[in-house]
């Protein structure tokens, strides 16, 4: 696992979100653990994949709801449940992150918390416009898309007995910028577009101006070739590359597009393989201009029977699909699998489940799309 920031300096009052991600080959391992321990949930919707194309390992960013988040420290900085951290008073602590399903997959994000600059909400009794200067802390920055900076000015006179106050940035007014590239409020600015643009902050009469840049990125990727059994599902994770090498996750920022949605069912940055036919369809992401297309590839059903026969005590159930061996999902089994028996007055069944009503024998067949894929022998003794 891996976190995004790995460590963090803030100012008390200030907060951040932790992002945790997984390498693609240990998220699909994890999920794959998890359908096989499911396989008589029929509500379990399984993420399990296999997935071929770009040999650089992927990483998958995770949702705050499969992550634990823990403070060594809370006085210094606190952490919600869904992995907001702020920051309390001057010190040091250690935001662990695990998983849910795993306890020992885990990291640490250091925090380090400085007392903020104590603000004067008015004016120097020697300042004023003709005599006073507003001193930006960074009359420059470069950051990236979705980022925030939170400008920090000075206020003073210019005499020789020079005094200086910093500002409550709450107080100031903000002009002059392009709302495309960046949004301002009380002194956050937040990136919300790629270039370059100039923020006016007044205070008193007075102003300075503070320079902001919005990277773009060089590259727009995702995985590029998935295979997906049926039932089974696949989280893409976007992200950009800058010139730099650095990567930035936009799993959440992307707009998502299936080609052929008679093929796949799609939510958010996941899709699901809904037929067992077989079929090849395209999933295209997009975000802020940028495009990536992934070819996904669905393979066809698989299904053959464990054991030839089943014993089944009289007045006792058995759910059909616990003898089907398959490369599907468990739910994709109990949705896709219409059962017929040889004998109704020996058997019943009902959404897969079969009761055993008599002594005797008989045969039970599964089918998909009106096709016999299995069948065996009930035995009731």
């Amino acid at each position: 696992m891996k976190l995004e920031p790995s460590s963090q300096e803030l100012k008390t009052g200030e907060s951040f979100s932790i992002v945790a991600s997984l390498p693609r080959s240990v998220y699909d391992e994890l999920i794959a653990k998890k359908d096989d321990s499911s396989a008589n949930d029929d509500s379990y919707d399984s993420n399990q994949s296999d997935s071929v194309g770009d040999t650089e390992e992927e990483w998958v960013k995770l949702d705050s709801s499969a992550c634990e988040y823990s403070s060594s420290n809370p006085e210094v900085a606190s952490v919600s449940s869904d992995g907001i951290v702020e920051a309390k008073q001057a010190g040091q602590a250690e935001i662990t992150v695990t998983l849910q399903e795993d306890t020992e997959e885990l990291a640490i994000c250091t925090v380090t918390v400085s007392d903020a600059p104590e603000a004067t909400n008015s004016p120097l009794p020697s300042a004023t416009p003709s005599n006073g200067v507003l001193t930006l802390e960074e009359s420059s920055k470069t950051i990236k898309l979705g980022d925030t900076y939170h400008i920090t000015a000075t206020y003073g006179d210019t005499s020789e007995t020079a005094s200086y106050s910093y500002v409550s940035m709450g107080d100031c007014t903000y002009s002059g910028y392009d709302s495309s590239v960046v949004s301002v409020s009380g002194g956050n600015v937040s990136a919300v577009g790629f270039g370059t643009t100039e923020i006016t902050v007044s205070y008193s009469g007075c102003s300075a101006v503070c320079k902001v840049t919005v990277l773009k990125p060089k590259e727009y990727k995702m995985k590029g070739s998935v295979k997906l059994k049926p039932g089974r599902a696949y989280s893409f994770a976007p992200y950009f590359v800058y010139s730099d090498g650095s990567k930035q996750s936009m799993t959440s920022e992307s707009a998502y597009q299936v080609g052929n949605a008679k093929l796949l069912s799609q939510n958010g940055s996941k899709v699901t393989a809904k037929k067992g036919t077989g079929g090849k369809t395209t999933v295209t992401a997009s975000c802020m201009g940028f495009q990536a297309k992934c070819t996904v590839t669905l393979v066809k059903l698989t299904a053959s029977a464990k054991k030839k026969s089943v014993k089944v005590a009289v007045g006792r159930k058995y759910k059909l699909i616990n003898n089907v061996k398959s490369n599907a999902s468990a739910s994709f089994l109990n949705s896709a699998f219409k059962w017929k028996v040889s004998k109704k007055k020996m058997v019943s069944v009902s959404k897969g489940v079969l009761r055993a009503k008599k002594s005797g024998s008989c045969k039970v067949s599964g089918y998909v799309s009106g096709k016999k894929k299995i069948s065996y022998k009930i035995i009731i003794p």
